[in-house]
């Protein structure tokens, strides 16, 4: 399902001029994912080998650090809201 939703959502914005953050990333999508955006970073408080092990309660950065987040907590620039 996720990935039904982050293909649609991937035809309609820029990508390539675009810094994601993915929650504990699967696998499928992360080679997907981390080829398609400028920054592509992930995050998760028990998953090894992420780029922020952070609660995603209690992020370490600054709101608006990124365009993107997945599971779709934010919304898209170009209006479009997806819920998870």
């Amino acid at each position: 399902m996720q990935y039904l939703v982050v293909k649609d959502l991937l035809g309609e914005i820029d990508a390539d001029a675009m810094k994601m953050l993915h929650f504990a990333p699967e696998k499928v999508l992360t080679k997907a994912l981390s080829q398609k955006f400028l920054a592509y970073e992930t995050a998760d408080l028990f998953m090894k080998g992420v780029d922020h092990a952070a609660d995603v309660r209690k992020l370490p950065v600054a709101d608006g650090s990124y365009d993107l987040c997945l599971p779709l907590m934010c919304s898209s620039t170009s209006g479009k809201t997806y819920k998870r």
